[in-house]
């Protein structure tokens, strides 16, 4: 389910032959970057790739309406020469509760989809 909404596809066959290359297949083989060094699939790399996406989702709209907040509130603390360092904590926690409160049945959901196909996938992974 995430994954349709991320983008993320875990179909690659991968064989892994002892003292070798990992290498794609149905993808035209392995591909080689500009400085000329293989680029080579594994499972483990394409899971911290979705960690990385799923970070990314979940803990990037908080952080940015947070410093959003913060920025405001500086502003209106240099233009009152207001010193008070609750006040510019009040805010950024209130706004982080009112995003919970509005997307994090999402954002849970998201992470428990990520967890579950995570360790389902262990032993396709592990062959």
């Amino acid at each position: 389910m995430w994954r349709r909404r991320i983008g993320i596809n875990r179909s690659r066959s991968v064989s892994l032959a002892p003292q070798q290359r990992l290498q794609h297949h149905g993808q035209g083989g392995p591909h080689h970057s500009r400085l000329g060094a293989m680029e080579t699939y594994s499972p483990f790399s394409a899971s911290m790739g979705q960690a990385l996406w799923v970070i990314m989702i979940v803990a990037g709209p908080p952080l940015i309406i947070m410093l959003v907040v913060g920025l405001i509130v500086s502003m209106i603390q240099a233009a009152t020469s207001i010193n008070e360092q609750t006040v510019s904590f009040v805010p950024k926690l209130l706004a982080f509760i009112l995003f919970l409160a509005l997307y994090g049945a999402t954002a849970g959901d998201l992470l428990i989809d990520y967890t579950r196909d995570l360790l389902t996938h262990i032993p396709d992974d592990i062959k």
